[in-house]
């Protein structure tokens, strides 16, 4: 498909989650909500440029499996059909790209909709919680990013053109751990951080809080000794 076309599709639909989400009436939320799906959107473009399909459908599986988890248990607050098929598409990015040579390649345009549909669900919750701690389910997904992209910034490297050096594929050609195993690692990571937060929910700022110390700390380590690796 031509670019124009993918991001009509993509832009539109971010008007379409605007207006179901009925947010044009509160410039502070949606000034927010703006900033951070613009955000979101380059971080799941960027991992599409470096070709990391593995991670973004991993951990967007995680999210929304544990996003099913508390509609049916804790707050119904979206139909439960959208999240199924929505799990059931990352499923299906996951299964195509379990191999080296990757079969579903989502491209630019595709991994920013894989955004949209986890973030409209997300923010659905936020809105009827009023809860803005529910933003750690996608920690690893965002510190990944932010850490990779301002290594690149630091170095002067144009993050728009695919580098190859994604933390991601340093752990695979230089840390020589197999792709799949660093897919499980990441969504097993994630799954471990949700559930530490449903089990110190009544901490969970402070948890959020040491969440996103700890992760930051530890990717700009990776960052640089992964770099250094022949």
């Amino acid at each position: 498909m031509s670019k124009l076309i993918q991001h009509l599709a993509l832009w539109g639909s971010l008007l379409f989650m605007f207006n179901d989400l009925d947010i044009y009436n509160d410039s502070i939320c949606c000034s927010f909500l703006l900033v951070l799906i613009v955000s979101v959107l380059i971080m799941y473009s960027f991992r599409a440029i470096d070709g990391v399909n593995r991670i973004s459908g991993a951990t967007s599986f995680v999210v929304l499996l544990t996003l099913a988890f508390i509609n049916s248990r804790m707050v119904p607050f979206i139909d439960e059909m959208y999240l199924w098929i929505a799990i059931v598409l990352s499923f299906l990015l996951i299964f195509f790209n379990i191999k080296y040579r990757s079969r579903a390649l989502g491209g630019e345009a595709g991994a920013g909709m894989l955004a949209v549909i986890v973030l409209f669900a997300l923010w659905k919750l936020i809105l009827l919680t009023n809860d803005v701690s529910y933003l750690i389910l996608m920690v690893v997904c965002v510190i990944d990013s932010i850490v990779t992209v301002a290594y690149r910034i630091f170095r002067r490297e144009n993050v728009f053109e695919s580098e190859g050096r994604h933390i991601y594929q340093l752990l695979v050609s230089r840390g020589n751990i197999p792709p799949i195993i660093v897919s499980f690692l990441y969504a097993s990571v994630q799954s471990l951080i949700v559930a530490g937060y449903f089990i110190l929910f009544p901490y969970r700022w402070l948890y959020m809080v040491c969440v996103l110390v700890m992760f930051i700390l530890l990717y700009m380590y990776l960052e640089f000794y992964l770099r250094k690796l022949n």
